[in-house]
C-alpha cells in the first residue's frame, strides 16, 4: 500500500464519524404538523389579493400600471409581516394577532407602493394606497385569528431543575393555561431533551439557564430542535418585567438583556398625576347629583353617616383616610378574622345593608374616593390602597406596592378584585408599578367600564 493510500485509509474513518454528526445535527427530519409559518403566509397572501381586488374593483382603478402596482401588495405583504417573527413563533403571544406587527407591515409596504408608483409614474393616490393597507390589515387579522382559534393548545417542554421549574411551570399554565399544555419538565441535559421532544411530538421547548447547561450544549439543542420546527425559548430569569422595558444588547457573539428602570417618579408620570387631579375635579362637578342622591339614599336605608372614612397607607408609607359611602350597618359586630391570612373578605357579609350589596355590586360606593384623588392622595390608576394591618405584615418585596400613590382602579380591580389571592393581587401591584406607562394606565381605565358592569369580584 502506497504512502498516499496510507494516509487516506487514517483518514476515512475521522471524516465519516464527522458526517455522520454533522447529519445527525443538520438533517431536517419530518414532522407531522404544518408548518405555522408557511400558513401563515398563505393566509397573508390571500387577504392582500382579496384587499387589492376590492381597491381595485370598487375604487375604478384608471390604469394598468396604477392596478399592477397595487397588485404587488400580494407579494410585499407576506414579506413584510413575515418580518415580525422571522419564522419564529411567540410562546406567551399565541392566539393572539398583533396590532403592531401590522401597523410595521402596512408602514413598510406603504414605503414599498410609494415608491414604485413614484418611479413608474403610476396614477396611483395615496387613498388607494391607504385604502389598499387597511383592508388588507383587516383581512389578514380577521384570516389570522381565525385560523389561531382552531389550532390546538401549544405542548410546552419546560427545561430546568425541579423546584424552580415547577414554579414557572405553574405561572405558565396561571396565566396562559388555555392555549397551553405542559407535556412533562425534564433535567437540564441536552442530548436526553432533544429525544424527548422528538417522542412527544412537542412545540415549544423552554430552557431555564443555568450552569448545567452550557452555552455550546444550548446551541446544539437548537439546531436538533429545527430538524422538527420546534422553538426553543430560554427564561431569563427576571419576574414581573413587561417587554417594553426590556432590550436586546448584541456586541459579537455576546448577547444581553437590558432592563429599563422602573418609572415611580419623573416628567411623564407627573404629567399623567398632574392630569389625573384635574380630572378628578372635573367628574367631581359632574358627579355631585349623583352623589347627593346616594348620600341621601344611604341614610334612609339605615341609620348612620352616608360616608365611611377607613385608614390606608399610601404613597412612601403614608396614612390617609379613604373615603367611600358606607354599605355595612354601624352597629354590626366584626367577624373572627384567620390570623393566617392577610387579604380578608367575605362573599355574603351579613354586616351589608340593602343598599349597600347594590352600591358595591356596581363600584358605586368607591366614587367618593375622587375626593382622594384631588387631594393628591390617591390616583385614579394605580395599586390597590393597602390597609395598615395589611401593611405589617407586608413581605419584602410587596413594599414595593407603596412606591406610588394608590388608584381608584388598577391591575387587581381589572383582573378580578376579591376574587384574586393575596399573592395574585401582589404580583399585579408589582407588575403595575415596575412596568408602569402611560399607555397601560389607559388600557387599565378601558378595561375598568366593563369589569364594572361585569362586577365580578365585586362584593
Amino acid at each position: 500500500m502506497s504512502i498516499v493510500s496510507l494516509r487516506a485509509a487514517a483518514h476515512l474513518h475521522p471524516v465519516d464519524a464527522s458526517a455522520r454528526r454533522l447529519t445527525s445535527l443538520h438533517t431536517p427530519l419530518p414532522r407531522t404538523k404544518a408548518e405555522p409559518i408557511r400558513v401563515l403566509a398563505g393566509i397573508d397572501a390571500a387577504a392582500a389579493a382579496v384587499g387589492v381586488f376590492v381597491v381595485v374593483f370598487f375604487g375604478a382603478t384608471a390604469s394598468n400600471a396604477a392596478t399592477a402596482v397595487l397588485a404587488t401588495l400580494v407579494g410585499i405583504w407576506p414579506v413584510v409581516m413575515y418580518q415580525g417573527h422571522r419564522g419564529h413563533a411567540d410562546l406567551l403571544s399565541y392566539r393572539k394577532v398583533g396590532v403592531r406587527q401590522l401597523l410595521r407591515a402596512m408602514l413598510r409596504a406603504g414605503i414599498v407602493l410609494g415608491f414604485m408608483a413614484w418611479f413608474l409614474a403610476a396614477a396611483v393616490s395615496a387613498d388607494q394606497i391607504l385604502g389598499v393597507l387597511l383592508t388588507t390589515a383587516a383581512l389578514t387579522g380577521l384570516g389570522r385569528g381565525a385560523w389561531l382559534s382552531t389550532r390546538a393548545p401549544r405542548r410546552v417542554l419546560v427545561v430546568g431543575h425541579r423546584a424552580r421549574a415547577d414554579r414557572f411551570s405553574n405561572l405558565l399554565l396561571d396565566l396562559h393555561g388555555d392555549d397551553v399544555v405542559l407535556v412533562d419538565r425534564t433535567k437540564p441535559d441536552a442530548a436526553a431533551v432533544a429525544e424527548r421532544a422528538g417522542q412527544d411530538d412537542i412545540d415549544d421547548v423552554v430552557v431555564l439557564a443555568c450552569e448545567h447547561l452550557s452555552g455550546a450544549e444550548l446551541r446544539r439543542l437548537g439546531w436538533q430542535l429545527e430538524q422538527r420546527h420546534q422553538h426553543l425559548h430560554v427564561a431569563s430569569g427576571l419576574l414581573g418585567v413587561g417587554a417594553t422595558r426590556t432590550t436586546v444588547e448584541s456586541s459579537g457573539t455576546l448577547s444581553l438583556v437590558g432592563v429599563r428602570p422602573s418609572e415611580t417618579g419623573g416628567l411623564r408620570r407627573g404629567l399623567c398625576y398632574v392630569g389625573g387631579r384635574l380630572l378628578a375635579a372635573l367628574l367631581l362637578l359632574v358627579l355631585t347629583p349623583l352623589l347627593v342622591a346616594v348620600a341621601i339614599a344611604v341614610r334612609l336605608d339605615s341609620p348612620g353617616p352616608a360616608f365611611y372614612r377607613q385608614d390606608r397607607i399610601g404613597q412612601h408609607g403614608r396614612r390617609f383616610a379613604m373615603l367611600k359611602f358606607r354599605t355595612m350597618v354601624t352597629d354590626a359586630e366584626h367577624p373572627q378574622i384567620d390570623p393566617d391570612t392577610i387579604l380578608f373578605k367575605l362573599r355574603c357579609d351579613p354586616r351589608i345593608t340593602r343598599l349597600g350589596g347594590l352600591l358595591r355590586r356596581y363600584s358605586i360606593d368607591e366614587v367618593p374616593q375622587l375626593i382622594n384623588v384631588v387631594r393628591g392622595e390617591m390616583a385614579l390608576i394605580g395599586p390597590r390602597p393597602a390597609l395598615p394591618h395589611e401593611v405589617e405584615r407586608f413581605a419584602d418585596d410587596a413594599h414595593r406596592r407603596l412606591a406610588v400613590r394608590p388608584g381608584m382602579t388598577g391591575l387587581w380591580q381589572v383582573s378580578g378584585r376579591s376574587d384574586l389571592s393575596w399573592d395574585d393581587t401582589v404580583r399585579l401591584d408589582l407588575e403595575y408599578v415596575d412596568n408602569w406607562s402611560p399607555t397601560q394606565d389607559l388600557k387599565i381605565a378601558l378595561r375598568t367600564v366593563p369589569a364594572v358592569l361585569g362586577h365580578r369580584g365585586a362584593y
